[in-house]
């Protein structure tokens, strides 16, 4: 999972943080997310992600051209992750926002 292959993703592994980029940036959190703010700026590029549980910076990906209909995609990589909720956070200015809620 890459932004060369479509995806612009972040993960938590053993503990950790990393923006799938290629190759792996590891991040550095200050608080874990309870609540996960994804932004994207279709025509300026922009795919940022933010922990809504504090109001933090978590990544911006170096900016994309983007060209069709982007489909997003919500993945916990093993049963053991709990549960996911998907929050719609509206429109702002041709900026699609989603909030995802994190289970404890």
């Amino acid at each position: 999972m890459s932004p060369q292959n479509g995806f612009w993703a972040i993960r938590l592994y053993e503990g950790a943080y990393w923006a799938l980029t290629s190759p792996e940036t590891p991040l550095s959190l200050k608080q874990t997310p309870r609540k996960l703010g994804i932004f994207l700026d279709y025509e300026a590029g922009d795919v940022s992600f933010y922990n809504m549980t504090d109001g933090s910076h978590i990544f911006s990906f170096p900016k994309n051209t983007f060209s069709g209909a982007l489909k997003p995609l919500f993945r916990l990589w093993s049963s053991d992750s709990g549960s996911l909720t998907i929050c719609p956070g509206g429109r702002i200015r041709r900026t699609s926002d989603v909030l995802i809620d994190i289970p404890n």
